[in-house]
């Protein structure tokens, strides 16, 4: 079964504000993984088996992965307008850097 609620503070992990699984959701395949970072504060994450897209939900970010850098423009937040994002393969390492704050 679908859990759609769940109290604040119960899915933080260390480097995640929030973390939701397929088991914990009764997903089957997806999950999500909130980050907030302080500007000009950074978090290398790998992806492990996972594969990630990295979605502004408030302000801007860098991501360097592989050598590239994408410059991610972002938004104000979720509701000013729709956001661009950057594809993370599984097997990598990467490090999101928000200039701003976000």
């Amino acid at each position: 079964m679908t859990k759609l609620h769940f109290q604040n503070g119960t899915l933080r992990t260390p480097g995640h504000d929030v973390v939701v699984t397929p088991e914990n959701a009764g997903w089957a395949f997806s999950g999500l993984r909130v980050v907030a970072l302080k500007a000009g504060e950074s978090r290398t994450i790998e992806t492990g088996l996972e594969e990630v897209l990295v979605v502004p939900t408030q302000g801007g970010a860098q991501v360097a992965c592989e050598g590239l850098v994408f410059d991610l423009e972002g938004r104000q937040s979720v509701f000013s307008r729709v956001t661009d994002f950057a594809y993370i393969p599984r097997d990598s390492k990467f490090t999101l850097t928000s200039l701003g704050g976000g």
